[in-house]
């Protein structure tokens, strides 16, 4: 797993970047495993405790009221392309950083 902050001009942290780990390590919001479950699910989720936004025509889902943003390269229906299939990253921001 690998995990990225991002800076603020403030030069404090005003997100982190989690990766999807190869195995062994869940990352979970509100009960949703968001690496280890289908994207479609994630989003059905997360879309029953706040608004969704779609971008970059499914690849990048963003919750801004909850500072979430999940991120995958394709979007793919099949279980066999990994990478589409389920989301690849996931940003937790603090307020402010959607403005």
């Amino acid at each position: 797993m690998t995990i990225h902050t991002h800076l603020g001009s403030d030069r404090l942290v005003n997100a982190i970047e989690v990766y999807r780990p190869h195995r062994g390590v869940e990352v979970v919001l509100d009960g949703t495993d968001l690496f280890g479950l289908p994207a479609h699910i994630v989003i059905e989720r997360i879309a029953s405790i706040a608004e969704v936004e779609e971008e970059e025509r499914g690849c990048s889902i963003v919750a801004p009221s909850i500072l979430v943003a999940l991120w995958r390269p394709f979007v793919s229906a099949s279980e066999f392309d990994e990478q589409g299939y389920f989301f690849q990253s996931v940003l937790v921001a603090r307020p402010g950083y959607y403005d």
